[in-house]
């Protein structure tokens, strides 16, 4: 509903760490399967959308959008915010300003959005906005009402997730952009023996420096539940320029990564050289085992 372009058109450019994490419905889930590390609200499923800018102020958007199963519904939560802010002149009532949590809910067709703009700093304050930050996000808020409206009236709201790295532009000679959560398939995950996946992924754009190996890494979360124990399976993708750089950052990666006396198991496979890493982890009453991390060379364009 707001896409990484529409959001630097309205609140300015990312700096080169700016980054967004998304949490979105892969498909729609059953009443009563976990949805973690979505929620549940009320009638309910709320999912959401969090852009760290990398500027010098440490600017954040927190995007949380709250679909319903039927008009009453979302008209009964609507009532619940009214009660708790004034609507934002020229929306029509469509737009509310809620003071007491430095935030704005947005109602759009069959959901509820709820956005905060603000620095880290900001995100430690119980102080409500002053007049003059209210006044300078409403304005943000009015478009960010038209751009919303607009994708609901084009359809691309529900066309299905978009890529978090959607308007970015690549520096020349950087490498491709790989997206993880298109690659931790459920047939990666079963082969995995995870149990099969919920409803809800998480896809989290590229940093660009990594700490342990100075390559870009993007990342997707995936959970599965069976007889009553949660698994979570995280794919990490760090992509390098040139086949030796990508060694240069496996090596890196397992060096800076774990620390002395990390149990390490190289393992033969035909795509090439992986690790096993036994991190620790409490075994579960299923004779399960504790927690691992594969680790493969990063890919390379060539």
């Amino acid at each position: 509903m707001l896409p990484r372009e529409d959001v630097r058109g309205i609140f300015g450019e990312f700096g080169a760490d700016g980054r967004a994490r998304q949490t979105y419905l892969r498909r729609i889930a059953t009443a009563d399967e976990p949805v973690a590390p979505a929620t549940r609200s009320g009638a309910g499923l709320t999912t959401s959308c969090f852009y760290t800018f990398g500027d010098s102020a440490g600017h954040t958007l927190d995007v949380e959008v709250s679909q319903y199963p039927s008009a009453g519904s979302l008209a009964r939560r609507w009532k619940a915010l009214r009660s708790s802010g004034p609507p934002v002149a020229r929306t029509e009532g469509q737009v509310l300003s809620l003071p007491a949590t430095r935030t704005f809910a947005l109602r759009a067709d069959a959901a509820i959005l709820q956005l905060r703009y603000a620095t880290f700093g900001d995100l430690q304050r119980q102080r409500p906005m002053s007049a003059r930050e209210r006044s300078w996000q409403q304005v943000r808020m009015r478009q960010v009402r038209e751009v919303v409206a607009a994708h609901v009236a084009d359809g691309s709201a529900v066309a299905g997730p978009a890529t978090v790295t959607t308007g970015v532009v690549p520096q020349p000679g950087s490498p491709p952009y790989l997206a993880p959560c298109n690659l931790l398939t459920d047939a990666v995950l079963e082969a995995a023996g995870t149990p099969p996946p919920g409803p809800v992924d998480v896809d989290s754009s590229y940093v660009s420096r990594d700490p342990y190996t100075d390559v870009p890494v993007a990342s997707c979360e995936r959970r599965g539940t069976a007889g009553g124990v949660s698994t979570m399976a995280v794919l990490e993708v760090r992509v390098a320029g040139t086949p030796v750089q990508a060694d240069e950052a496996q090596a890196k990666h397992l060096d800076n990564r774990y620390p002395p006396g990390t149990r390490i198991r190289n393992v033969t496979t035909d795509a090439g050289a992986a690790y096993v890493v036994d991190v620790g982890g409490t075994p579960t009453t299923r004779g399960g085992a504790g927690r691992s991390r594969w680790s493969s060379a990063p890919t390379s364009p060539t």
